[in-house]
């Protein structure tokens, strides 16, 4: 019982100091702003990325935003910073009677560099905003980089883990590095829903894989197949193994007698946050333009 009662006038010391300190603090204390009664509380959505790739040939990214409030109505986009004046950019944004989520389309002008990081911010105003919405803002800032990226042809995407498909897909190289590739997402919606799971996180390419001397295949942390476990109720990610402690061998390019690329074989670590997940080991396969690796292994 002494350790207790110790610990308990520790406690109640510490408790008296911080109310002593408060208390002199008190000629100090601001108000916060106030929300106005009908405030809105339009947002810019925390989905928006931080930073974003822009090919100049689709030279224009989205913007979401969300709001409480459910009438036909407008807001003013203010613009607090564009860099090298390189982005076109909405003056406000409009909400349908009964909409909650509304997207702006921000274009980037042919005269801005590839390659360079360019910030841009906007903001809305402070009437229409709640600044104690836990979790959303009234200001969204982003690097956006143009890049450059060189169609090769059409290949295939073989699934070897959670649906066992073929399917063609869109192969680029990039323009400013060639040891970068990436291919178009295979897995839409409809697959995803045919086969009961759950739709994900779908972009638009699957991810940028990078190409090694040694003939290694990487990629950035993890990608998305754009599908969610119905049993877990969590998505499932494509992690680097290394990422998770394991050995990046299983990702490799395979070369035919001229050099040329006949497949990437991409063995991620399969994961769900918080929950677990299954390893590497289940391999899939991005095979190059001519490469008909599905009719090959009869998939």
């Amino acid at each position: 019982m002494k350790i207790n009662k110790i610990f308990l006038m520790a406690g109640l010391a510490m408790m008296s100091f911080f109310v002593s300190s408060c208390s002199d603090d008190d000629d100090d204390y601001e108000v916060g702003p106030q929300v106005a009664a009908g405030c809105p509380e339009v947002r810019f959505a925390s989905s928006n990325a931080s930073s974003i790739e822009v090919d100049p040939s689709d030279p224009s990214f989205d913007v979401v935003l969300t709001r409480t409030a459910t009438d036909a109505a407008t807001y003013t986009i203010n613009v607090d910073e564009n860099e090298l004046t390189a982005f076109q950019i909405p003056s406000s944004v409009s909400f349908a009677a009964g909409e909650t989520e509304a997207t702006i389309t921000i274009g980037v002008s042919a005269s801005a560099p590839t390659g360079t990081d360019l910030a841009m911010q906007i903001s809305l105003d402070d009437a229409v905003v709640n600044p104690y919405k836990e979790g959303e803002v009234g200001v969204y800032g982003v690097i956006i980089n143009i890049v450059k990226w060189n169609t090769i042809g059409t290949g295939q995407w073989l699934d070897g883990f959670w649906y066992g498909f073929a399917d063609k897909v869109v192969i680029q190289q990039k323009d400013d590095d060639p040891t970068q590739y990436r291919c178009t997402n295979p897995y839409t919606e409809d697959k995803v829903l045919a086969d009961g799971s759950i739709v994900g996180t779908y972009n638009k390419y699957l991810a940028v894989f990078t190409l090694a001397k040694n003939g290694r295949v990487t990629w950035d942390q993890f990608f998305y197949i754009n599908t969610i476990s119905s049993s877990y109720g969590a998505e499932i990610k494509a992690y680097m193994p290394s990422v998770k402690g394991g050995s990046n061998a299983g990702s490799y390019a395979e070369f035919d007698d001229e050099g040329n690329i006949l497949f990437f074989q991409i063995d991620p670590y399969w994961y769900m946050d918080g929950v677990g997940g299954w390893g590497n080991g289940y391999p899939c396969y991005l095979a190059f333009p001519g490469v008909d690796l599905a009719g090959e292994w009869g998939w």
